[in-house]
């Protein structure tokens, strides 16, 4: 059983950056929560940076943070973020780092490495030693190799 410790309040204007896990079920509840929706647009408009990986893109899609801004998401989730954001840029690269918009998206589960990787390369942390630590960088190098 989950339980939750948090409450979705004003304190998400003090982070550096709020990532947004993927999921349907959970991109559908943080896209349909008001209070979160005006929050992440007061960080948005604060200049801060926001992430979502799979389908949660759909959340910052809903809440206009994605006109004009490049991303991407789970595949087929673009079209309900095209519907919303028509002026969003849509890539099928594995992470998109837009920052002129301070957004950063990933595609899915098998991206969540190179999402988490990407968070803290922009948050200005050096990943180098921990990617060689857990073979990321091997698996980067070799993975075409072994499919």
């Amino acid at each position: 059983m989950l339980t939750c410790d948090k409450v979705v309040d004003d304190s998400l204007l003090d982070y550096d950056l709020v990532a947004f896990p993927g999921g349907r079920t959970g991109a559908l509840n943080l896209r349909n929560n008001k209070k979160l929706a005006d929050l992440m647009i007061q960080r948005n408009k604060a200049g801060k940076w926001d992430a979502a990986m799979c389908a949660a893109p759909i959340a910052l899609g809903h809440y206009g943070l994605l006109e004009g801004a490049n991303y991407t998401c789970y595949p087929g989730f673009e079209k309900q973020i095209e519907e919303e954001c028509p002026n969003g840029h849509f890539s099928t690269d594995i992470t998109v780092v837009d920052k002129e918009h301070k957004i950063i998206t990933s595609r899915g589960p098998a991206t969540a490495w190179a999402y988490a990787y990407t968070i803290a390369r922009t948050l200005g942390h050096d990943t180098s030693d921990l990617e060689k630590g857990m073979l990321y960088d091997y698996l980067a190098k070799n993975i075409d190799a072994s499919l």
